[in-house]
C-alpha cells in the first residue's frame, strides 16, 4: 500500500507540472500477428500480414509513428551464417542446408518483409521485438561450455554476448528497412539471471542486463537502429539508469502489475521521462478481449498528462494479444474508442477525455443512440472490473477461466482468499450476486441503444456481456474449490464439493451448448477440469 501511494503521489505531482512538451511519439504495438510464425500455415499467415497492413493503414489515420512487431523472437528468421569467435564458421552447422528451418525461413521472411515495406510506404517505423537472446538446440551442442554455465546462457562468458550481436547483425542484414529491436529482459527463454556458475555468479541481476543492453547497442546504434528494452521498471532507478549506454529507451507499462484492471499507477511511469516509452493497453488482455467494451480514457487521462508533461518522447498502445480474437479495429462498438481516445489525449493532455469519447461516440452510433452509448462506455470499465478483479486483485486467467487447477489458482487470487471455507464462500455468495447485477446492467445498458443501432451489434454487445459472466462465475466456482481444497492442506477435512460440482457442471455445459467457439477460446472447461483434479471425475 505505501508503494501504491507513493505511485499515486508521483502521478499528482507530476501531472501539476506545468510544461510545453512536444506530443510524444505513438506506437501501435501488436502482440500477436507474426508473434509465433511456427504455429501458423502460409495461409494464416498471410492473413496475419492482411490484418498487420490494415492496422498500419489505421495507425497512419491516427498519426502513428512506430509500430512494433511483438514477435516472441527472431530465430526463425535468421541462419547463424557467420563467423563466430572460438567457433569459425557456423554456415551450414547450425542449421544444415537440406534443414525444414531453412525451408521455411523464405516463407516467414517474405512475411515480414512485406509488412515492413508496406509500413516504410506509409512513413511508419517497424520495430521488431525480441524476447532477451536464446540459441538453438544445435549451437548449444556446437558451443557448450564456452557459452554455459549452470543454465543455457552464462553471463560471464563473452562468447554468447558475440553471437547476440553477430545474430542482430544478421537479422538486420535481412531486414535493412526494420528500424530496431526491442528486447523484453523479465520474460524469456534463456534468462541471464538463472547461471550461477563460477564465471559470473559474482554479477548481480543489474550488471546481468546490462551486459545484454551494451550488446544490443553495440550491434544496432552503428546501424543507426533504435534500441528499447522492456524491462518492467528494473532500470528505473536513477542510479541504475545512469549506467545504460546511451540512447537506449525503456518500456515499462502504465499500471502496476501488467495490464490488470485493479490499475493501480506504475510507480515508475514518466521517471527518468526523456529515455522511456510508457505502453499502454487499449485491446483488453485482462480485460474481455474486446468482447464487450473496456472503456479506458478515464483511466488514460492523468496518466497521459504526466507523460507528456514530464517529456516522455514515446506512448504506446497494444492492439491485442496471444488469443489473436476479435480484432480491435474489426468493429466499430467495441474497444476502438480507446485508441481514439488515447491518440487525442496525447495531443491534448489538458481536455476531459468525456469530450473526446463524445466524439467517437458521434462518429459510430446514430443521434438517437449517442446518449445511451455513452452510458455504456463510461460503466463499461465498472463493469468489467466486477466481473474480472476481486478485493483489489486480479480475478481472470488473462480474461478467461483458470486453467491449472489448485496452483493456478493460488498463484493468481490465493491471497484475496479468505482463511475459512466458510468466509470465503460467504464472500464468493456475494461476488456472485454483484456479477448477476452486473450482467442486468449490461444488458440494460444495450438495450437502451434502441431501435436504430444495427441488431448484430447488440447481440454482439450481449453475447460479450453473457461471455463474461460466464468466465466470471465459473472463476468463484473455481476458488471455491480452492478454498476446500486449502482446508484439506491445513489438515482439516475437505468439505463436501457435491453441490459446487453439480452447479459447474450445469454451468459449463450451458456454455458449452449456447456457445461452443467462446466456451473454447475463453478456456470454458477449465472449471471442470480443477474438479476432475479434485474429486477425480468432472461428470455427474
Amino acid at each position: 500500500m505505501k508503494d501504491l501511494i507513493n505511485a499515486v503521489c508521483l502521478v499528482i505531482i507530476c501531472a501539476g507540472q506545468v510544461g510545453s512538451e512536444p506530443a510524444p511519439t505513438l506506437t501501435f504495438i501488436d502482440h500477436f500477428n507474426l508473434r509465433k510464425m511456427n504455429r501458423w500455415n502460409e495461409e494464416q499467415l498471410a492473413a496475419q500480414v492482411a490484418e498487420i497492413k490494415n492496422n498500419l493503414d489505421k495507425a497512419k489515420e491516427y498519426g502513428v509513428g512506430e509500430y512494433i512487431l511483438f514477435s516472441r523472437s527472431f530465430e526463425a528468421l535468421i541462419n547463424y551464417d557467420f563467423t563466430a569467435p572460438e567457433l569459425g564458421d557456423l554456415t551450414g552447422r547450425v542449421y544444415p542446408n537440406d534443414s525444414e528451418h531453412r525451408r521455411l525461413l523464405p516463407v516467414y521472411a517474405k512475411c515480414v518483409s512485406e509488412v515492413i515495406d508496406y509500413a516504410d510506404q506509409l512513413g511508419i517505423k517497424v520495430i521488431f521485438h525480441t524476447n532477451q537472446f536464446d540459441f538453438p538446440r544445435s549451437l548449444y551442442d556446437l558451443a557448450g561450455q564456452k557459452i554455459s554455465g549452470s543454465a543455457d546462457v552464462c553471463p560471464g562468458k563473452p562468447l554468447a554476448f558475440d553471437l547476440l550481436k553477430l545474430k542482430i547483425r544478421e537479422f538486420f542484414t535481412r531486414f535493412p528497412k526494420c528500424a530496431g529491436l526491442q528486447l523484453t529482459l523479465s520474460e524469456t527463454q534463456a534468462k541471464v539471471t538463472q547461471c550461477n556458475c563460477p564465471a559470473c555468479k559474482e554479477l548481480d541481476d543489474t550488471e546481468r542486463f546490462l551486459r545484454v543492453a551494451q550488446a544490443a547497442v553495440d550491434a544496432c546504434v552503428p546501424l543507426g537502429k533504435t534500441v528499447i528494452l522492456r524491462t518492467w521498471g528494473q532500470f528505473e532507478k536513477p542510479e541504475i539508469v545512469k549506467k545504460l549506454p546511451p540512447k537506449v529507451v525503456c518500456s515499462t507499462k502504465f499500471t502496476l502489475p501488467d495490464f490488470h484492471l485493479t490499475n493501480y499507477p506504475n510507480p515508475v511511469m514518466a521517471l527518468n521521462a526523456e529515455r522511456q516509452e510508457v505502453e499502454f493497453d487499449g485491446w483488453g488482455e485482462y480485460s474481455g478481449y474486446n468482447l464487450f467494451p473496456c472503456y479506458y480514457g478515464d483511466l488514460y487521462a492523468d496518466r497521459i498528462r504526466t507523460c507528456v508533461k514530464s517529456g516522455v518522447p514515446r506512448l504506446g498502445i497494444r492492439l491485442n494479444w496471444d488469443p489473436g480474437i476479435r480484432h480491435i479495429f474489426s468493429i466499430p462498438y467495441g474497444n476502438e474508442c480507446n485508441i481514439y481516445v488515447f491518440e487525442k489525449l496525447a495531443r491534448n493532455p489538458e481536455t476531459h477525455p468525456d469530450e473526446f469519447l463524445k466524439q467517437y461516440v458521434a462518429k459510430v452510433y446514430p443521434a438517437s443512440a449517442r446518449d445511451a452509448a455513452f452510458r455504456l462506455y463510461k460503466r463499461s470499465t465498472e463493469l468489467q472490473r466486477t466481473w474480472l478483479t476481486w478485493c483489489g486483485h486480479n480475478c481472470n486467467d488473462h480474461s478467461r477461466v483458470y486453467m491449472g487447477g489448485v496452483e493456478r489458482v493460488r498463484s493468481q487470487i490465493g491471497s484475496a482468499v479468505p482463511e475459512t471455507y466458510e468466509a470465503a464462500c460467504k464472500e464468493l455468495d456475494t461476488r456472485r450476486q454483484a456479477i448477476d447485477k452486473a450482467y442486468e446492467e449490461a444488458m440494460a445498458l444495450i438495450a437502451a441503444l434502441g431501435p436504430d443501432v444495427p441488431e448484430q451489434w447488440k447481440k454482439d454487445l450481449e453475447r460479450g456481456a453473457r461471455t463474461h459472466w460466464f468466465v466470471a462465475q465459473l472463476n468463484c466456482d473455481c476458488i471455491q474449490m480452492f478454498a476446500a481444497f486449502r482446508e484439506k492442506e491445513a489438515g482439516r477435512p475437505m468439505p463436501p464439493i457435491d453441490e459446487l460440482g453439480r452447479a459447474i457442471r450445469n454451468r459449463a455445459n450451458l456454455w458449452k451448448t449456447t456457445d461452443p467457439e467462446l466456451y473454447e477460446i475463453m478456456l470454458g472447461e477449465g472449471a471442470l477440469k480443477m474438479l476432475e483434479e479434485m474429486t477425480g471425475s468432472s461428470k455427474s
